[in-house]
């Protein structure tokens, strides 16, 4: 009987703490410094790069993140699709063919993956940092 009422009071405290933290929402969000490394993380892993192409990779997510940062600024519906082929055309002396090509063929089964979920109407909704960190 005792141990029937520590559960039901262990259970009560868990669920007002998962609604507590439900109802807040106040995730930390990340910063832009953050964003950066998570894609530089990202590409390290994906693309297999060496210590000098991460760090020749860094400062041109850096300025990508710059960009899109200014741009936000002044116009919500900032043209991502530019900022990003201007930094793909920033990584491609950095990269191998096959480090390049690979990283293509990445955006495009993410272009495909989001074009497939549109098409069977399913709402995907994106915060800009989400589509920031969508490279």
């Amino acid at each position: 009987m005792n141990n029937l009422k520590i559960f039901i009071a262990l259970l009560l405290f868990n669920s007002i703490s998962f609604f507590t933290v439900a109802q807040n929402d106040t995730l930390p969000r990340p910063t832009a410094k953050q964003k950066v490394e998570a894609i530089a993380l990202r590409l390290q892993r994906d693309l297999s790069l060496s210590k000098k192409q991460t760090d020749k990779v860094l400062p041109i997510l850096n300025q990508r993140s710059t960009l899109i940062s200014k741009r936000f600024e002044l116009d919500s519906n900032a043209d991502l699709q530019q900022i990003n082929s201007e930094t793909l055309q920033q990584l491609k002396p950095v990269l191998t063919k096959e480090q390049f090509f690979k990283l293509q063929q990445l955006q495009e089964d993410t272009q495909t993956q989001r074009s497939a979920l549109r098409n069977k109407k399913e709402r995907i909704s994106q915060t800009q940092e989400d589509r920031e960190l969508d490279f």
